[in-house]
């Protein structure tokens, strides 16, 4: 019976291969069998009789050693030849041939990974899930098969295509690994899917196994992301009911989860737990506390961590990072360009965080035209512009009531399709009818709604109770009453 093809490995784009004959691809990827393999040995015979003398006889290898190495040689040079076709002519060429092989009763598992592996490189996810579908049904599928459709639904947190995978996997009885777990909860943690992490999880428990750590903290990031506190413990009491061990990864994460949650107590709970535990706290460890002492304002107990920080551990740059932010957070420039000296004296080079903590500190700091000249120079310099440090900039003019650039910046974002937020719109506004602009001012409405923003009910009557309060602006108050709000209808004040 010949085998049935799946649905999309019909020959679509095979130019190399279109038209060949089974036996003619077969000679070419060469998959026909050889003959047991036989070699001459000038190695000294073993025996006693022989000792010393050069043995010309003909020896065969041990038949399933043989069988095996002429197996493995065979499917390496197979999956050596797809890769060659798919660099040379598209991964489509390289699915052409293994149905082909598949025609002649010469692919197997090895080679389906390959195509598969190839599949999830190009980000062909479904086909890819699809092909391993067929191995499946051939009985020649294995962990291989599905762990890079795995690792990227991991990578692009997918958990709704990794949970597809994973009931691929058990309709065929692949039972998945510790890594295939990992990236499995990774894909569910990063797209919020929480609930369905923990059940992961529990099954596993409950099925004898022992989780590796890793699952543990994976699980934790996830309520890293949303502060919560509560459940970040829950998930270190699973840890100490089971025989797993927690690591430095562990306790970051639990102090990272205090810092978002800017919980203290919690945060000294954390260390507590960390000493009975004795784990040292690295780098990381002290770069999360710094963190959560310079969010809090308590900036002078953050200056004695990273004082016992350098006793132990050498900072990074993520450290320096952190205590630039801190300080530009308090508008305290002055230690900032110290810290920031300092960096550049230990050999770091400062990134795209560095620049916006003091593009930040500037706007605290009243000094918008430092800011501006920063952001000119990172332009120059090379550096890429992120959104967040767009707004850092424009942020520093409106707190120095510098509109002109302000309004410069936003009309770049413009021009170069970003998106601007409602919030900066209304901000610029509110800075146009405090300087009595008018002009500026309906240009700035008009600019709002031109862009795709829209105004919250609460904003705009707030809007138009200072410009009331004011007196004056007539034709702004015109063009507020007319203007729709959040709620999708054009309200009278």
């Amino acid at each position: 019976m010949e085998p049935r093809s799946p649905a999309f490995l019909s020959p679509t784009f095979a130019p190399h291969w279109a038209g060949a004959r089974p036996r003619l691809v077969a000679k070419q990827c060469n998959l026909r069998r050889k003959r047991p393999h036989f070699q001459t040995s000038s190695r000294p015979s073993a025996t006693a009789a022989n000792y010393g003398r050069t043995s010309t006889h003909v020896r065969e290898d041990p038949p399933d050693s043989n069988r095996l190495a002429a197996s493995e040689r065979r499917w390496r040079s197979q999956n050596a030849f797809l890769v060659s076709e798919a660099e040379k002519h598209g991964v489509n060429a390289a699915i052409e041939i293994l149905w082909r092989m598949t025609k002649d009763g010469e692919a197997v598992t090895q080679n389906y990974n390959q195509v598969v592996s190839l599949l999830a490189s190009e980000d062909r996810l479904n086909e890819g899930l699809a092909l391993a579908d067929e191995a499946g049904k051939r009985g020649i599928a294995n962990i291989i098969t599905f762990r890079p459709l795995m690792k990227h639904c991991c990578a692009k947190g997918d958990g709704k295509a990794a949970k597809r995978v994973w009931n691929t996997m058990a309709r065929h009885g692949v039972d998945g690994d510790m890594f295939l777990y990992a990236e499995l909860m990774g894909a569910l943690v990063r797209s919020q899917d929480l609930m369905s992490a923990h059940k992961v999880l529990n099954s596993l428990l409950d099925s004898g196994r022992r989780p590796h750590i890793v699952l543990y903290n994976t699980l934790m990031k996830g309520y890293a992301r949303k502060a919560d506190i509560k459940r970040g413990f829950d998930v270190f009491r699973m840890i100490e009911n089971s025989s797993v061990k927690p690591d430095e990864t562990t306790f970051n994460t639990l102090l990272n989860i205090c810092v978002r949650g800017k919980d203290l107590k919690a945060v000294q709970k954390s260390m507590a737990l960390m000493h009975k535990y004795q784990v040292k706290p690295g780098a990381p460890t002290f770069n999360t506390l710094l963190k959560m002492y310079a969010r809090v304002g308590r900036f002078e107990d953050a200056m004695s961590i990273y004082k016992e920080m350098q006793q132990t551990v050498q900072p990074s740059i993520v450290t320096y990072n952190t205590l630039i932010d801190g300080c530009a957070h308090r508008g305290d420039m002055d230690r900032a360009g110290k810290f920031f000296d300092e960096m550049v004296e230990r050999g770091f080079t400062p990134d795209i965080c560095t620049m916006t903590s003091l593009l930040k500190g500037f706007g605290r700091s009243r000094d918008p035209e430092k800011a501006v000249d920063l952001f000119e120079a990172m332009k120059e310099g090379g550096f890429t512009i992120e959104d967040r440090t767009r707004y850092a900039v424009i942020n520093a003019c409106l707190r120095g009531k510098d509109r002109e650039n302000a309004r410069k910046y936003i009309a770049e974002m413009e021009d170069n399709g970003l998106p601007v937020r409602t919030r900066t719109w209304v901000w610029l506004l509110e800075c146009d009818i405090w300087a009595d602009d008018e002009q500026n001012a309906v240009e700035t409405l008009r600019g709002l709604y031109k862009s795709g923003g829209i105004l919250a009910t609460s904003a705009k009557a707030a809007l138009l109770r200072e410009v009331r309060e004011r007196g004056g602006l007539l034709r702004l108050q015109r063009e507020l009453k007319a203007a729709k709000t959040s709620d999708n209808h054009e309200r009278e004040e």
